[in-house]
């Protein structure tokens, strides 16, 4: 399922170096990893230690190279910070999703002859 992404992890890496903000890296996450789209909403709240525990779960059914990614996200820029800029990533990348396949089926739905509709 895993997009093949040449070195990722050295990618990531140098965007977090270069100034990249948490939310740039986790579009880009999204767009590399589509499994991220299953694992659903996983904002952290740092004084939730259930809550942070299930974080730790999730990330041990990720490829290990995103596990690692993960972590670096983690340290650089806070678990909670990191965690809201993938929820929030997640969300925007499946409501763009749902929003082309309206407007595509819209156009389909457009383009039928009245004739047909009747008939």
């Amino acid at each position: 399922m895993t997009q093949f992404v040449p070195d990722s992890k050295h990618l990531l890496k140098r965007r977090m170096s270069s100034g990249w903000d948490a939310h740039h890296v986790c579009k880009t996450l999204v767009l590399w990893y589509p499994e991220l789209l299953r694992v659903g909403s996983i904002h952290v709240d740092m004084r939730q230690p259930r809550q942070v525990m299930e974080f730790l779960q999730c990330l041990q059914d990720y490829p290990a190279d995103l596990q690692d990614i993960m972590i670096l996200l983690a340290q650089r820029y806070g678990v909670q910070k990191a965690t809201f800029a993938l929820d929030n990533a997640i969300r925007r990348h499946v409501e763009e999703t749902r929003r082309r396949h309206d407007e595509e089926v819209a156009e389909g739905d457009a383009s039928v002859e009245p004739e047909r509709l009747t008939a």
